[in-house]
C-alpha cells in the first residue's frame, strides 16, 4: 500500500462552496451521475433548516498526479455549474456528491460566482428551490414569486436580508406577518451560514486503497454498492470505458420495449453473472474480494460490452416473442439473468433452441421454479440451463422430491406485485394475439395493426390497446374474453368470463405438463 494518510475536519458549508469555485473539489468520472429527486433535495435543506446533520463527505487525493490529461478523469459540472480548472490542492469527492450537487446547485449564486452555469443541465436536474416564509417550507421555485418566497442562494448573502426587509416594508402585511417573516428569514439564514460539515480525507492512496478505505469507514452509514465498487476500480479513460454510462445507455435503449425502468440491479447481476460469479450467490455480490478480481479482468470491458448486448437481445426476445410489453410484467428478473445468458453463448439460436426457450420461460413462470429451490437446487437449476445452452438439452430441472410442477391458485385480480397474477396477465397478452409475435420496425413501436402483425379479426379492443397502451392492470381486467358474450347480465357475464378463461389457461398450463391448481383441487374434492 502506498503512503496513505486519513484525516477529519469540520468545515463550514460556505467554506466547502468556495473551494468548489477555487477547482479545490473535483467529481471524479467513475461518479454516478446526479439522480436526487425533488424529495430528497427538500429533505436536505429541510435538516439544515432543523439543525440536522446530514452526513459525512468523504474527499480522495489520489496518488498520482497528471497536469495534462486530468479533465480526461473529471466530471464536466456538478450543481449545473461547470467545473473550473483545477487548483494545485485539490480532492475528488469519493461519497457525498449527491449533497454537495444539492448544495452547489440551489445555494450558488450565478450573478455573484466565476463558474459558468449550464442552465439547460441545471433545470433539469432541479435546483430552483426556494424558501417559502409564510409556509415555512422548501419548494419549487414558481415563475413568478411572491416576497416571501426566497430564492436558496440569497441566504448567504448577508446584503440580502436588508433588500428583503426593504421590500416587506413596501407590502400591506400585518405587524405579526412582517415579525415572522423576519424571524424565519433570519433563521434560516444562521443555519446556512454557520451550518458545519465533517470532511474525512484520503491523501496519496490509489483508486483501489480509496475504495477499499472508503468502504471501511463508511460501514455504518450509506451501503457501498458493488456496481459503485466495480464501476470505480473499472473505469477507463483510454477505452472511454465507464460501468455507470453503460447501464444508462442500456436503459435508453431498451426503452422502445417499455423497459426503460429495469432495476439497475438485475443488470448488474447479469453481467457479473457472465463472468462466473452467480448472481444467486448471496456471498458473490457483496464479496470484495471478487469485486476487485473481476476489476482486473483483462477481457472486462470486452465481456461487460457484449453481455449488455445479450440483454437487449434478451429484452428484445420477451418482448416481441412473450409479449412481455413491460418491464413490470416480468414474472422473475432470474429468468432475464437466465435469458441473458443464452444470448450471450448463442449467436444464431435456432427455432428450435427459441422454441425450448420459450417453453423453459411459460414453465418456470407458471411453476414457481425460482421460490421452489433452495440455493444448492438453483445451482442445479442452473447448470442444467448451461446445458441447455451448449446441447440444447432440457432446460427445466425438477428434483426428486416434486413429483410434479403445480400452479398457484387463479387470483383474484391482476396484480402486478404477483408473480401468478402477471402469469395470467402474460397468458391472456398472449391468448388474444393467438401466441403471435410483435414486430419492432427500426427499434420504434409503431400504433399500427401491420406492425404489431395483428391479424384482421383481432378484436377492436386489442387494437385500441397496442395503439394507446393502456395501463396493464385495466386493460386485463376490463376488455379480454368479452367479445363473444351476448348476455345483459352484468353478473354473469363477468362469472362466464371468468370461466373462460380458467378453462383457456388450464389447458395452456397442462399442455406445459403443470398441474393447474383448480383442477387438482376440483378433482381431490371429488375424490373425498
Amino acid at each position: 500500500m502506498s503512503q496513505v494518510s486519513v484525516s477529519t475536519r469540520v468545515f463550514r458549508l460556505l467554506r466547502i462552496i468556495k473551494d468548489f469555485e477555487a477547482g479545490i473539489i473535483r467529481v471524479p468520472a467513475f461518479q454516478r451521475d446526479f439522480e436526487w429527486d425533488y424529495s430528497k433535495k427538500v429533505q436536505l435543506f429541510e435538516s439544515i433548516l432543523k439543525g440536522l446533520p446530514i452526513g459525512t463527505i468523504f474527499l480522495w487525493r489520489p496518488d498520482f498526479i497528471d497536469n495534462e490529461n486530468y479533465r480526461l478523469f473529471e466530471s464536466d459540472s456538478i450543481g449545473g455549474y461547470n467545473l473550473p480548472d483545477r487548483a494545485i490542492d485539490y480532492f475528488y469527492v469519493l461519497d457525498g456528491l449527491q449533497r454537495l450537487s444539492t448544495l452547489f446547485g440551489c445555494l450558488i449564486d450565478e450573478g455573484q460566482t466565476p463558474l459558468k452555469k449550464n442552465h439547460k443541465l441545471w433545470t433539469q436536474q432541479g435546483f430552483n428551490l426556494i424558501y417559502n416564509l409564510e409556509t415555512n417550507q422548501i419548494v419549487k421555485a414558481r415563475k413568478s414569486l411572491q416576497i416571501f418566497e426566497i430564492e436558496l442562494h440569497k441566504f448567504i448573502d448577508h446584503n440580502s436580508y436588508a433588500e428583503f426587509i426593504d421590500k416587506v416594508q413596501e407590502v400591506n402585511f400585518s405587524q405579526d406577518q412582517k415579525q415572522l417573516f423576519r424571524n424565519r428569514y433570519v433563521h434560516f439564514q444562521k443555519q446556512i451560514t454557520t451550518f458545519d460539515l465533517p470532511i474525512v480525507e484520503l491523501t496519496g492512496a490509489s483508486i483501489e486503497e480509496a475504495v477499499e478505505i472508503f468502504g471501511k469507514l463508511n460501514s455504518t452509514g450509506a451501503k457501498v454498492t458493488s456496481e459503485w465498487k466495480l464501476n470505480a476500480l473499472s473505469f477507463n479513460i483510454k477505452e472511454g470505458f465507464r460501468l455507470g454510462n453503460e447501464i444508462d445507455n442500456l436503459l435508453k435503449d431498451i426503452k422502445v420495449y417499455n423497459f426503460q425502468n429495469l432495476d439497475r440491479k438485475v443488470i448488474f447481476k447479469a453481467i457479473i453473472n457472465s463472468f462466473g460469479v452467480v448472481y444467486f450467490d448471496k456471498s458473490s455480490e457483496n464479496d470484495n474480494k471478487k469485486i476487485d478480481k473481476l476489476s482486473n479482468e483483462p477481457n472486462f470491458i470486452e465481456n461487460t460490452r457484449k453481455t449488455i448486448a445479450a440483454i437487449k437481445k434478451s429484452i428484445k426476445f420477451l418482448h416481441n416473442e412473450i409479449l412481455v410489453i413491460d418491464s413490470k410484467l416480468l414474472p422473475y428478473s432470474n429468468q432475464l439473468i437466465f435469458i441473458t445468458d443464452f444470448f450471450n453463448q448463442v449467436d444464431n439460436p435456432s427455432e428450435e433452441q427459441l422454441r425450448n426457450l420459450k417453453e423453459w420461460f411459460w414453465i418456470t413462470t407458471y411453476s414457481n421454479y425460482f421460490t421452489i429451490y433452495n440455493f444448492s437446487k438453483q445451482r442445479k437449476a442452473y447448470d442444467k440451463f448451461q446445458g441447455f445452452i451448449k446441447n440444447n438439452s432440457n432446460p427445466i430441472y425438477i428434483d426428486d422430491s416434486i413429483k410434479k410442477f403445480r400452479t398457484e391458485k387463479f387470483p383474484k385480480k391482476i396484480s402486478m406485485g404477483s408473480v401468478r397474477g402477471k402469469a395470467l396477465a402474460l397468458f391472456m397478452l398472449n391468448y388474444s394475439h393467438n401466441f403471435k409475435p410483435l414486430i419492432i420496425v427500426n427499434n420504434i413501436k409503431y400504433s399500427t395493426k401491420e406492425v404489431y402483425n395483428l391479424d384482421e379479426n383481432t378484436s377492436e379492443n386489442t387494437i385500441i390497446f397496442f395503439e394507446k397502451f393502456e395501463s396493464v392492470e385495466l386493460f386485463l381486467n376490463k376488455n379480454y374474453f368479452l367479445e363473444n358474450f351476448t348476455l345483459y347480465n352484468h353478473k354473469e357475464v363477468l362469472k362466464q368470463r371468468k370461466k373462460k378463461i380458467i378453462g383457456e389457461e388450464m389447458r395452456f398450463v397442462k399442455s406445459l405438463g403443470i398441474d393447474y391448481f383448480e383442477d387438482v383441487i376440483i378433482s381431490e374434492v371429488v375424490v373425498s
